[in-house]
């Protein structure tokens, strides 16, 4: 990322089969879950995996533009996954995504 580029984050909270948070989160931080196959990804930054509840996780990941994160997640939606068919435990999901335009630091 250079010094003009702004940041971009997305956040995605998913509502789960009830008591399968552990295990969404297990599957998203194994080799060949989907934030690991977006952080092989162009323009990738950061991702941050959140506990919210039993039934419920959060995704918080940081890309270069808004172009380099659907980008991103194109390729990986297409390919297959490398650890194969994987039982749904997925509810419902929601996106929120938009430039940085402050960061507060502590002092």
């Amino acid at each position: 990322m250079n010094a003009n580029t702004t940041p971009y984050k997305v956040v995605a909270v998913f509502e789960l089969r009830p008591g399968t948070a552990d295990e969404e989160i297990r599957r998203s931080l194994e080799v060949g879950g989907t934030p690991t196959r977006l952080a092989a990804q162009a323009g990738f930054i950061s991702a941050e995996v959140v506990r919210i509840d039993d039934d419920h996780t959060m995704s918080v990941q940081t890309w270069e533009s808004p172009e380099a994160c659907w980008a991103a997640l194109q390729v990986v939606q297409s390919q297959p996954d490398p650890r194969g068919p994987q039982e749904s435990i997925l509810v419902s999901r929601e996106f929120h995504a938009g430039a940085v335009v402050g960061t507060v630091l502590p002092a």
